[in-house]
């Protein structure tokens, strides 16, 4: 096969009748470049057949940000709370926005909040206002609980976009989220370590649905391993709370509860058990590493840290809009063995 010969910038320039700098900077989709010269200059490289090498453009636009000390722009960090700061109460939330803020810096660019509930916006308006800033990349954040799944409706075709987790059902867009499955999975084998048999699963309403039906059908597979007797129903709290918690716990006696994020370890102390003396109990999303629960962490930080690396190699890749075929990268959890576990007698 006769190899393709190699369109050089210096080539497209000519052609587009423009500067090799700007050539350049058009094909970066640079925001200081007029959009109608990026797309002749583009058109021209298409039509000379010219293959960006996304490896040595991401390489090359980092090095050229470090060498400069300068930005090479704005990454949008797009929350949808009821209020302004109603994310930032929360540790995960918290963990999300100082990862991405900190890989954004160290890819180049500058993470910035933009609220989506700010009074009199709509969608068209925050694209216009994105638009007409030059950002390119978007990340998004998850959005509020109850409900367990939502959908935004920005113009899409001018970012590349990724969203944390699995809140977002429309549109299917490219994803970093926490391997639930695993996650729960590796608590169950770590809890049998330690002698707990009788497990229970204790779930907020619409929860496992937001986080893509992972938790519930992952606990349900592990436990085909155990006798039928120590096979407890999921319970999934409803508008009855603490009430129902209690009548479930009353009626399985589980030797300890996992959940995630929900009440369930204030509720076991307000039925007067002791920790772990009586009953352990598991936190799949843990808000640190204190030694204060046993459970999961998550590592939110790294997760929102791979969400900026995946929309970084978009944006040098020129990958805008709702994509064809979505990307999914999991991030996995640890196990952490801390103060609300304990190794049972035999």
């Amino acid at each position: 096969m006769k190899p393709t010969r190699r369109v050089s910038l210096q080539q497209i320039a000519a052609e587009a009748g423009v500067s090799r700098a700007t050539a350049s900077r058009a094909l970066r989709h640079h925001p200081a470049i007029p959009a109608e010269t990026r797309e002749r200059v583009q058109s021209v490289a298409r039509r000379l057949g010219h293959a960006v090498n996304p490896l040595l453009s991401a390489l090359m636009t980092h090095v050229r940000a470090v060498r400069s000390g300068k930005q090479l722009g704005t990454i949008a960090y797009l929350t949808a709370w009821p209020t302004r700061d109603g994310g930032k109460s929360s540790p995960t939330d918290a963990a999300y926005f100082r990862g991405a803020s900190e890989r954004a810096v160290h890819s180049g660019y500058r993470l910035e909040e933009f609220w989506l509930k700010e009074p009199g916006m709509t969608s068209r308006r925050m694209s216009q206002i994105l638009d007409a800033r030059g950002i390119r990349g978007l990340i998004v954040a998850p959005l509020p609980f109850p409900p367990a799944r939502g959908h935004l409706s920005l113009d899409w075709s001018r970012f590349a976009v990724v969203t944390l987790g699995y809140s977002l059902w429309r549109p299917n867009l490219d994803r970093v989220a926490s391997h639930h499955g695993n996650n729960i999975v590796r608590a169950v084998h770590e809890l049998r370590r330690l002698g707990y048999r009788r497990i229970g699963l204790a779930l907020l309403d619409g929860l496992d649905e937001r986080l893509d039906r992972n938790l519930v059908a992952s606990f349900h597979s592990v436990q085909q391993g155990t006798n039928v007797a120590s096979r407890l129903p999921v319970l999934v709290i409803g508008t009855r709370g603490e009430r129902q918690f209690a009548r479930w716990f009353q009626a399985h006696r589980p030797d300890v509860v996992v959940s995630l994020g929900g009440p369930a370890l204030g509720w076991l102390r307000n039925l007067g058990l002791r920790i772990p003396g009586q009953v352990g109990f598991v936190e799949l999303d843990l808000p640190d590493t204190s030694g204060a629960c046993a459970g999961i962490d998550q590592h939110s930080d790294t997760l929102a840290a791979t969400a900026v690396d995946l929309l970084v190699a978009q944006i040098h890749r020129s990958e805008f809009g709702v994509p064809t075929l979505p990307k999914l990268i999991l991030v996995e959890g640890t196990w952490v063995e801390d103060a609300t576990v304990r190794e049972q007698k035999p």
